[in-house]
């Protein structure tokens, strides 16, 4: 059964899975890559004639969609939406309900298994691992997402390239950019006017009975009343997203120790029950994929406890002189290491974690023991710790920090055709899905999250809202004695005025300067 806040079980999602594995064959080449993965498919059954007969029947997520019928989708149903835009008819998500449905259909095993408060799954949660050529991030969906669709008999009767595309035509045509529809549902050129922002442009719009300005009919607000509180709780555990790079390991802690191999003046190993023997540690942190992707949800604000990693440095009689990079791996367990300059990780006082959210690990969560880096990506929690040792380097490892300052900051990022960045070191998400609904006149209430790399980038300094397409911000001031290595959570109360279509965006800055490039959007729908 589903827990009490619409989390889907195992069960649930597998039973859902056999209705919809006829439909990923438009999605199956999205598999990540078998480097990324180690544990066998599980394979849904496809053959049971009550199967097929839910698919052909399944209106509107099926793939046998009709494209060719208008509709305005989440914006009013006007003429302009439905005609010219036909908002509801293009997107991943106007087929695809929900893209984590089809995510957990891969073979083999798709790394992540939940994404976290039970959210619905968009591209943009893809395209930071599918949008550019990595050896460990899985195919580029260029290629396998085209070859899929124009060979899928029910889309290429149906379906063009206008279902999955837009332009955005700011600038002279030497500038258009061909993105996806979902790059450019949130921002005032959904229409056909890229320069919304403009007042002269708006003013026309008006002029022409587009109220507010702009040809989609989304209300818009300057100066919204908002009442936005903020705090630092920890994420319900049955909310947290889970990955498993290597698929779902469950280890025999009676065969398991920790092993302290190198760079140490005394080497030694301890058992788990050592380990617990020994003071405990307790620390909340959040833990954020690094391959979060815009409004993602993969990030979860853990309570952990365990052994410091200095109290065990002490243990092994101290670290020998010189040594300046830190190694740490399972031990065979799963693939995973990592290699990093002390001079990043030891400052961040990590703890060799037994127990989070009040209990011993999960093999979700790297049981026996992993070790929590605050305010560093979970690329730098070694899940499964088995090995530690320390060694002195020429040219000790930084890549987990300058990938961030490569892929994260504004001026020295590769950019994407719409200008996003390819990581997010400062981000937010929403919660709630598009088509949330309101009443006039009563509380509309929203809630999310911001979180920054704090090693690299600093802690949230700021979290803004807008009503206007980023025209105006509200702006949210973090207070200083929050923790920058755990996320700051808001939860937002408006009470709209008017009925319509709103988009609500979301940003956040670091203490350091560093701007979220995209900002989290919501599609909102008020009634009378």
């Amino acid at each position: 059964m589903a827990s009490k806040n619409g989390r889907k079980t195992t069960d649930e999602r597998t039973a859902k899975g056999k209705i919809l594995i006829a439909l990923a064959t438009v999605f199956a080449a999205i598999a990540i890559s078998a480097a990324m993965v180690g544990c066998a498919p599980q394979t849904p059954d496809t053959t049971s004639e009550e199967g097929l007969e839910e698919v052909d029947s399944r209106e509107p997520d099926g793939i046998a969609k009709d494209f060719t019928i208008n509709d305005a989708g989440d914006f009013a149903a006007t003429l302009d939406n439905e005609k010219y835009v036909n908002a509801g008819n293009r997107g991943c998500n106007s087929c695809h309900d929900d893209l984590a449905d089809v995510m957990y259909l891969q073979q083999p095993e798709h790394i992540v298994q939940y994404m976290g408060f039970d959210k619905k799954a968009t591209v943009q949660d893809c395209l930071v691992c599918h949008d550019f050529h990595g050896a460990r991030s899985g195919i580029y969906f260029g290629d396998a997402i085209h070859v899929a669709h124009y060979s899928n008999e029910a889309f290429a009767e149906k379906g063009n390239c206008w279902s999955c595309h837009a332009i955005d035509s700011k600038g002279t045509p030497d500038q258009y950019q061909f993105l996806l529809f979902d790059q450019m549902m949130y921002t005032p050129a959904l229409g056909g006017f890229p320069d919304g922002a403009n007042k002269t442009v708006r003013w026309w719009c008006e002029s022409r009975g587009y109220e507010g300005g702009y040809r989609t009919g989304v209300v818009t607000e300057e100066a919204p009343t908002f009442d936005i509180a903020l705090n630092q709780d920890a994420t319900p555990e049955e909310d947290s997203f889970i990955i498993n790079n290597y698929g779902t390991i469950e280890v025999d802690a009676s065969d398991w120790t920790l092993n302290f191999t190198e760079g140490v003046n005394n080497p030694r190993s301890f058992t788990l029950e050592e380990l617990r023997a020994m003071p405990q540690t307790q620390v909340t942190a959040t833990q954020v994929c690094a391959t979060n992707g815009v409004g993602g949800v993969l990030a979860s604000n853990i309570p952990a406890s365990g052994v410091s990693l200095s109290y065990l440095i002490e243990q092994c009689g101290g670290l020998v002189d010189g040594v300046n990079q830190i190694n740490v791996d399972s031990g065979g367990i799963d693939a995973w290491d990592q290699k990093i300059a002390t001079d990043i990780v030891l400052p961040q006082e990590p703890i060799v974690a037994l127990d989070f959210f009040g209990h011993e690990l999960t093999p979700n969560q790297g049981y026996p023991a992993t070790l929590v880096v605050p305010g560093l990506t979970g690329m730098a929690w070694e899940k499964f710790l088995s090995n530690v040792s320390f060694t002195q380097e020429e040219k000790p490892n930084t890549n987990i920090v300058a990938n961030a300052d490569a892929f994260g900051n504004p001026e020295k990022s590769p950019k994407r055709n719409d200008g996003s960045t390819l990581s997010y070191p400062v981000n937010t998400a929403i919660f709630q899905n598009d088509g949330f609904e309101g009443k006039v006149g009563e509380p509309l209430e929203l809630s999310g999250y911001a979180f920054s790399w704090a090693q690299t980038t600093g802690g949230i300094a700021k979290v803004e809202f807008s009503l206007d397409y980023g025209n105006n911000w509200t702006t949210i001031d973090v207070p200083e004695n929050f923790d920058p290595n755990q996320w700051t959570q808001w939860d937002l109360s408006w009470t709209p005025e008017k009925a319509g279509t709103y988009v609500i965006q979301v940003r956040a800055e670091s203490t350091t300067g560093w701007s979220q490039s995209t900002p989290a959007s919501i599609i909102v729908n008020v009634t009378e």
